[in-house]
């Protein structure tokens, strides 16, 4: 906890490290959804859950990175951004997060009262899966 109603949750892992932010304290308007994950190769970032980018750590010599040695320029390579220019499908963001084919199935299912959810599968797959390394971490 690192205010009244804002939390900060560290993630461990043998060769990862990130954090994970949980806050009710900010304003809504500003919202800001991000995600970082630290490895031993650089930084990746998940910013609005529209752009993931790769930022390489500088180079080191014993320990020492070589920024601090001689001038350094950060490259950032841009792993997806979302085109919010285009107004086409594939832009929008239920497509480009994963959700259209399950609301779609969902819609389908329910007016012509189905109960086919096959492609549901996936989802329901990645719920066991969560659920199972949570009773190993327990």
């Amino acid at each position: 906890r690192v205010a009244k109603d804002s939390y900060i949750l560290m993630l461990q892992h043998p060769h990862i490290v990130g954090s994970l932010e949980l806050s009710t304290a900010y304003t809504w308007t500003d919202a800001e959804e991000t995600l970082k994950v630290c490895t031993r190769s650089g930084i990746y970032s998940l910013a609005q859950m529209e752009e993931l980018t790769f930022t390489p750590l500088p180079a080191t010599i014993a320990g020492i990175p070589l920024e601090k040695l001689r001038p350094h320029h950060k490259t950032t390579e841009h792993l997806y951004q979302r085109n919010n220019f285009t107004p086409v499908l594939p832009n929008n963001q239920i497509v480009s997060q994963g959700y259209y084919s399950e609301i779609t199935v969902f819609v389908n299912a329910v007016e012509n009262h189905s109960q086919s959810f096959s492609s549901l599968q996936s989802t329901a797959e990645l719920y066991r899966l969560i659920n199972a390394i949570k009773e190993l971490q327990r």
